[in-house]
């Protein structure tokens, strides 16, 4: 159970987490909320934490946090990824010593004990009115001509301007990054905000994003992250939760403007988005090169958030279930089947190097709270050896049922409603998978205690003709 460290009384969230694996290292990061003064600091700050494991997730150590370069600061958003040969990437947000925001990257070829000082994975930039925000990161572990390579996306905001999607890549395993390239889009796919890269079994890449009408957006690159397709949308969603004017996010010291002016939000105040996430099948199983793409989207009414789940099998020309745009989300597999009007969000993807695919997500079908409905939080999952044709039953991967922290106002200091936005998945042996996400079963001061948890959850692979196995924790 990594992420319990804190460093005084209500300085206790760790959440938003992200995983990676290589053998038995794996390496866990997440949002960490330890020191409590970061908004009156001008320098020396990092909210972006990680712990290890040398035994395949059995045991974990607090490695703290990635530390600044002098002068700067590290602000969160971690995501994690590891190459073919063992070395650990580390992308969040940051500026540097000039007070310029950047997304950092950094690496550890200890298997996560010790880390580099994040470089800048957004060389030449311009700083002052502009803000990089929410990275994704993915590194080629393929045998592909590309392998090694490191990809970054994320989005860049302007006062006063335009939002670009942009996109840096790495062919030194990290030590340096080329200058930005702006990923092409239209008016069908606007720029906005969370993006998603995966590599594919021959070394494509591709990215996910949604904008601000909530179109799916989808394009490759075949030449290693040199050029791009143009952003086309494959599907629309529907927008989860309902909007709060008292969760609008409180700026952070490197972001001087406010991009958003209300918040979506789900019951306990937890602010949402209808964020994807993304994972290619690089196996040798008969589904290889296979995209997977998990994301939320209001279901059958009054359901105010749902898990569904979208594939395509050449190279995103085409997506399964996808009808005209006014059929939405209607023909794409809903992957909770509770019969509950209860939320489920913040889904995870992931693939096994056997085929398997795996999808996890906050779920709120257990709730039982006496005087709240639709309230605590469990994490589940459903699981294919099919391709994501067909799912076996769903299963609950968490113990023990869990409140949403105290958000309005948040009682670390973070953003209003603020509980995170995203949990990690990696694969390990064929049908196992490492899962890790904030829990708020612990209590600190009367108040409830963010944590990351993990756990390992087995899926037996199916033989022929038969149903799948359901997994076990």
């Amino acid at each position: 159970m990594p992420g319990t460290g804190e460093l005084a009384e209500n300085c206790n969230t760790q959440n938003e987490v992200s995983i990676a694996s290589f053998g038995e290292r794996v390496v866990a990061g997440w949002n960490d909320g330890g020191q409590c003064d970061f908004r009156t600091r001008e320098t020396g700050v990092s909210l972006s934490g990680y712990g290890y494991s040398t035994d395949g997730g059995e045991t974990w150590t607090d490695g703290g946090v990635i530390e600044p370069e002098p002068g700067g600061n590290v602000m969160g958003d971690p995501v994690l990824a590891a190459d073919a040969e063992g070395t650990f990437y580390y992308a969040t947000l940051a500026d540097n010593a000039s007070g310029r925001s950047i997304i950092g990257v950094a690496r550890s070829t200890d298997g996560g004990e010790t880390w580099s000082v994040p470089v800048d994975a957004s060389p030449g930039r311009p700083g002052g009115n502009t803000f990089q925000d929410k990275p994704w990161l993915a590194v080629d572990a393929t045998r592909s001509k590309h392998r090694g390579n490191v990809y970054v996306a994320w989005t860049e905001l302007s006062e006063g301007g335009p939002r670009r999607m942009l996109f840096s890549r790495s062919v030194d395993g990290g030590l340096t990054f080329s200058e930005p390239v702006e990923l092409p889009t239209d008016e069908g796919c606007q720029p906005f905000i969370g993006t998603q890269v995966a590599v594919g079994p021959r070394g494509e890449v591709y990215v996910v994003w949604i904008e601000d009408r909530l179109r799916m957006c989808f394009q490759k690159s075949l030449d290693g992250g040199v050029s791009f397709t143009t952003a086309r949308e494959f599907v629309r969603q529907d927008p989860i939760g309902h909007p709060q004017d008292s969760c609008e996010p409180r700026p952070l010291p490197t972001d001087p403007f406010d991009v958003l002016h209300s918040r979506k939000v789900l019951n306990g105040d937890i602010r949402v988005q209808e964020w994807p996430s993304l994972a290619v099948d690089t196996s040798k199983s008969p589904y290889k090169g296979s995209i997977y793409v998990a994301l939320p989207s209001r279901g059958p009414f009054p359901d105010e958030a749902d898990v569904f789940l979208m594939s395509s099998r050449d190279g995103g020309e085409t997506w399964s279930g996808v009808g005209t745009p006014e059929q939405d989300l209607a023909p794409i597999h809903q992957l909770n089947d509770d019969t509950t009007t209860n939320d489920q969000f913040h889904p995870t993807v992931a693939v096994g190097p056997d085929g398997t695919v795996v999808v996890t997500w906050y779920d709120r079908r257990l709730s039982d709270d006496p005087v709240r409905e639709n309230w605590e939080i469990d994490l589940f999952a459903a699981m294919s050896t099919d391709g994501g044709q067909t799912f076996g039953p769903n299963f609950r991967v968490s113990d023990a049922s869990f409140p949403p922290s105290q958000t309005n106002p948040n009682s670390n200091g973070m953003s209003g409603c603020y509980m995170g936005e995203y949990n990690g998945m990696a694969a390990g042996e064929p049908g196992e998978f490492l899962v890790a996400w904030g829990d708020n079963r612990d209590v600190s001061a009367g108040l409830p205690d963010p944590n990351v948890y993990l756990d390992r959850i087995t899926c037996i692979p199916e033989k022929p003709k038969k149903a799948p196995t359901p997994c076990r924790r």
